[in-house]
């Protein structure tokens, strides 16, 4: 008879228990660079916001500015003292900001925090986009390998991190984009109605927040089309 080491159902048991023991790892690291996406944005924008003496755009941007702008506007709508109509496009970034103010006051390190959390939340969706689109390749690049240089990237980028802590919609716009992105997969991966509401709600904001996004409807309706198939 045959060993019980070498039988094929052996065999597949050390598969799994390697593959259970590299989805770990992957998670592990994910979550760590998640952590790290985090107290860098932290960083940089608590030193962005104390440059000059708080004399800056992050903290006192000037009035000709869209940053300016969201601040006002943000501000008003908060404080109930916007009284004419609401026509500034695009609009839902100011609508995000006097929902933060409104719940926890007009507070810049508030507003920084909530900001770095959506640039490291992106940067893990990146890592979880990467290995599903790694599983999908040539196979040359292990998907968890995909996964991490993906969040790494994502973590690092240098435009991402810079605009933290401005009045601008790059940090927000930017992870709806991702989280678009990683709803569609999931659509198309496990074809059910809740995912692909989910992923029409979060289409719906990003386009609130930069009506280019609608460019992108067409190629999603048609994916859901052939999920649904």
């Amino acid at each position: 008879p045959m060993s019980p080491v070498f039988s094929p159902a052996g065999k597949e048991e050390d598969t799994a228990v390697a593959t259970s023991s590299e989805h770990r790892r992957f998670y592990w690291i994910l979550g760590g660079i998640v952590l790290a996406a985090f107290v860098l944005r932290l960083a940089v924008g608590w030193q962005l916001a104390a440059w000059n003496g708080g004399d800056n755009a992050v903290v006192n941007p000037s009035p000709l500015t869209d940053m300016r702008t969201y601040m006002d506007l943000s501000g008003a709508v908060a404080a109930g003292e916007f009284h004419t109509e609401f026509d500034y496009q695009p609009f839902y970034y100011a609508v995000f900001l006097a929902g933060l103010k409104y719940l926890f006051g007009a507070s810049l390190g508030l507003m920084i925090g909530v900001q770095s959390a959506l640039g490291a939340i992106a940067a893990g969706l990146a890592g979880l986009v990467g290995r599903r689109l790694g599983r999908t390749g040539s196979g040359a690049v292990p998907a968890c390998t995909a996964g991490i240089a993906a969040a790494a990237l994502t973590a690092l980028a240098s435009t991402l991190v810079l605009y933290t802590p401005f009045h601008l919609i790059v940090t927000l716009q930017s992870f709806w984009l991702i989280l678009l992105l990683w709803l569609m997969l999931l659509v198309l991966d496990r074809p059910r109605w809740y995912w692909a509401l989910a992923a029409g709600l979060v289409c719906g904001c990003a386009i609130l927040t930069r009506g280019n996004v609608y460019f992108l409807a067409p190629g999603m309706l048609l994916a859901l089309a052939l999920a649904a198939k």
